[in-house]
Order: structure tokens, then sequence, then C-alpha cells
């Protein structure tokens, strides 16, 4: 007989205990620990053994180790997991994520997520600030990477609030 994770989620108790080194208490901790998203699930109920499973088909999967690599620069030859890692957008280099301003990060392996963090930075021209736009007024707002448009925004914003009439 061969299972699988969703079985064990669809399965009644009385038809887990027909099942060979099933019994009812730990079809109840099966039951009871339900809904199982993957077969390495399984293993965590007590009772439930490696043997047991394996019989049935279920076999644990080994997670997939993080990617490790050397720091490009430094000769420690010491081994980095790869999300500590990140490129500079300025200077174009490589180094660890903590050393390089948040606004200019692209985390290694997930730049285009990153490129989408940076455009949600903005520069306050009140007090020159650098920070998330929606926390800075919209007439005072410099996007980060698309300064000159955002001055003619702002220039925009600013003759329309002249132009409305005041209200009294």
């Amino acid at each position: 007989m061969k299972l699988n994770y969703k079985d064990f989620n669809t399965l009644t108790q009385k038809e887990m205990c027909k099942i060979s080194g099933i019994g009812r208490t730990t079809a109840k901790r099966i039951a009871a620990m339900r809904p199982y998203k993957e077969d390495n699930d399984l293993f965590k109920v007590k009772g439930l053994g490696k043997t047991t499973l394996k019989r049935l088909g279920v076999e644990k999967k080994k997670k997939e180790r993080k990617k490790w690599m050397k720091h490009p620069t430094l000769c420690d030859d010491v081994d980095y997991p790869h999300s500590c890692f990140a490129t500079d957008t300025k200077t174009g280099q490589l180094d660890f994520f903590w050393r390089i301003p948040r606004e200019r990060r692209l985390y290694f392996g997930h730049e285009e997520e990153s490129r989408a963090l940076i455009s949600c930075f903005a520069t306050d021209t009140k007090t020159g600030q650098l920070d998330f736009f929606w926390r800075i007024p919209r007439e005072r707002r410099l996007y980060f990477g698309h300064e000159e448009e955002s001055r003619a925004l702002i220039a925009k914003i600013l003759a329309e609030k002249e132009q409305e009439p005041i209200l009294k």
C-alpha cells in the first residue's frame, strides 16, 4: 500500500486503524495534527515511526541546504550563507548586506524583489532624510532614482495648491 500526506488528511480514524502499524491512539494523534502539507509532517506524529511510514511508501525528504559561498574580497577562507550578500547599486560591488546602505542594496538571489523595495524610498526635501515614501508628505517627496521627475511633480502639486480656492 502506497500512501502520502494527502491520504492521511482524508482518512477517517477507523480507516487508519485498519492499516498495519497504526493503532487507535496513533490514529487519534494523526487526526489531531491535521492538516499535513508534506510527507515530512507525518514524521512528527508520536507513535508513527520511520519503519511504518517507509512500509506505507512515505519517505523522509532531506531539506535543501542553503547555498554557501566565500566573500569575494576577503581572504578569510570562510563560507558564508548566500543570504548575507548584496550588491551595491552605486558601485556594483558584492559585499555583506549590512555594509551597504539600505536604499542601495540588491540582495543576492533576490534582485527583482530588492529593486521593488528600493523604489519605496524617497528623500524629504525639507529635512534631507531618506525614508519610505509613504512617511513623507507628497509635496516633499524626491523619489529615489527619479529625482528630476519628482521635482517636476512637486512643482505641479504646489502649483495646484496655489490655484485652489480657499474655503471658509
